[in-house]
């Protein structure tokens, strides 16, 4: 029986949930951090406005985004800022996280 090491462990929970990506070497395998992205989303058009339409207001977004997109592994990594004054969203995260949060926001403007 093969015994595994808590090192290996944490290698395979990391890298379940996208925080790690391995890569394959011609003898081994090299496990490297995953690599974190900044992208600028455009939510001047969603609902993300105060009611009198005067103050921009993504809180409830954001929210909604993180519980969709990797819950609970938002951190000083991966994060999602408003930017009210140019009504943007900034969101730093992995490319698997940035896909999902696109694709959420295609739903929201289809709706």
């Amino acid at each position: 029986m093969r015994r595994i090491t808590a090192t290996l462990s944490i290698v395979c929970v990391l890298s379940s949930i996208g925080l790690l990506t391995a890569q394959q070497d011609s003898k081994k395998e090299v496990v490297q951090p995953a690599k974190y992205i900044a992208k600028v989303y455009p939510v001047k058009d969603l609902a993300v406005w105060s009611e009198n339409g005067t103050k921009f207001d993504p809180t409830i977004l954001i929210a909604l985004l993180k519980s969709k997109v990797t819950p609970g592994q938002w951190d000083d990594k991966s994060n999602i800022n408003p930017y009210p004054e140019k009504g943007v969203i900034i969101v730093s995260a992995t490319e698997n996280a940035q896909e999902a949060i696109a694709d959420i926001l295609v739903e929201f403007r289809k709706n």
